[in-house]
């Protein structure tokens, strides 16, 4: 605000200036007709600086006003219009769109060019041209400047104001990933402790009375469950109040995933699953975040199994590797669950077919023939770019 009252006061004062200052140069050189009194120059020139005092919140009304005042040289030869006008033009002009900053450009030489013939020195033909001419090029060459000049600035803050767009939908986009991922890694680590604890003190509770020396092993494996869950939360906890990258942090973290798939199969194992591991092919290095995503497809089809198979079924992990691809497929025989254990978020499988298809994989699942399911991850073994995966 206070530049544009400093502004406001330069060009209105410049503008007075120069009017009364051309009227004691120009005295019997122009065309005759009323003069205006010092006074009302000063008036007239520093009110429509004044004006300049909205123009960034009404440019085109301020234009318009501006207009009208220097349109006095009609009746008033020596007025001199130069700087309030151009600012008004070039607020106009680095502020709105093409047609009015044409409009604006069209104005302004209109008054230039009455500001030129009104004060054409009067009397030989060949001075007057020789006079006007100069005259009419330096207007014209400085309006026009500063046209291009407010119109490069209109482009330039229109180009910052769309990399500044694509900058926030860049962070809103960055912002729903990390949650996305969060929440996935909160699903995964929640349910699968959870429907590994149910299902371990269902098995206790169905042998407490005919096997009571089967219950402390099943108690002993809900408290080590319940542990590891806890260290799990405590580790996402950590991640989320640090300034590191969620996605990048847990990826580190979990680098070598697949050499706990033992624990994992052990776990489910103790939970009462009857579960079979079948690795084929040589292994091979694994992008941190498919290798991750390999070990989530498996905690989630054993919990999945145990939810809806029961622990009398046998399920089956295979680990295939195909390079450049690894396929993993997990495949549960019908049964019956146990009572009161059918426990499920019901966004298990749709939350895995995201966090496949964010690696670049395919998931394919569905029941077989004898009453069984099966879940089949194909995956890369290097993660595809980013470019890749949005198309």
């Amino acid at each position: 605000m206070l530049l544009d009252v400093v502004i406001a006061l330069a060009v209105g004062s410049f503008d007075a200036w120069v009017s009364l200052a051309a009227r004691l140069t120009a005295s019997g050189s122009i065309r005759p007709g009323p003069v205006l009194p010092p006074p009302l120059v000063i008036i007239l020139f520093c009110s429509a600086g004044a004006v300049l005092l909205f123009r960034r919140r009404w440019p085109i009304r301020t234009f318009l006003i501006i207009w009208v005042l220097y349109l006095t040289p009609i009746a008033f030869p020596v007025l001199q219009p130069f700087m309030v006008l151009l600012v008004a033009m070039f607020t106009v002009s680095s502020t709105l769109g093409r047609r009015p900053a044409v409009w604006s450009l069209l104005a302004t030489f209109v008054v230039f060019g009455i500001e030129i013939v009104n004060t054409a020195p009067v009397g030989v033909r060949a001075n007057t041209w020789s006079w006007v001419i100069p005259t009419l090029v330096f207007d014209v060459v400085m309006v026009v400047l500063v046209w291009v000049a407010a119109r490069l600035r209109y482009r330039f803050a229109h180009r910052i104001a769309g990399l500044e767009r694509r900058r926030e939908e860049e962070i809103r986009t960055a912002v729903r990933q990390e949650r996305l991922a969060v929440s996935r890694d909160l699903h995964d680590i929640v349910s699968h402790s959870v429907s590994a604890m149910t299902l371990q003190a269902a098995g206790a509770r169905a042998v407490m009375q005919q096997q009571p020396q089967r219950v402390r092993p099943a108690l002993d494996a809900i408290e080590q469950t319940g542990i590891q869950a806890m260290s799990e939360l405590q580790r996402l906890l950590q991640v989320l109040r640090s300034d590191a990258d969620y996605v990048e942090s847990t990826g580190a973290a979990t680098r070598e995933r697949l050499s706990r798939l033992p624990e994992l199969i052990e776990q489910a194992r103790r939970a009462g699953q009857r579960v079979e591991l079948v690795v084929s092919g040589d292994p091979c290095d694994l992008d941190p975040s498919v290798e991750m995503t390999c070990y989530r497809v498996i905690q989630e089809a054993l919990d999945n199994a145990g939810r809806h198979a029961g622990a009398d079924v046998v399920v089956r992990v295979q680990l295939e590797w195909l390079p450049p691809r690894l396929r993993t497929s997990v495949v549960n025989g019908a049964g019956a669950a146990r009572p009161g254990v059918r426990l499920s978020t019901g966004h298990g499988l749709i939350g895995l077919a995201e966090r496949v298809q964010l690696v670049g994989g395919e998931l394919e699942t569905g029941p077989l023939p004898d009453g069984g399911f099966r879940i089949t991850a194909t995956l890369p073994v290097t993660r595809p770019s980013m470019d890749r995966t949005e198309t």
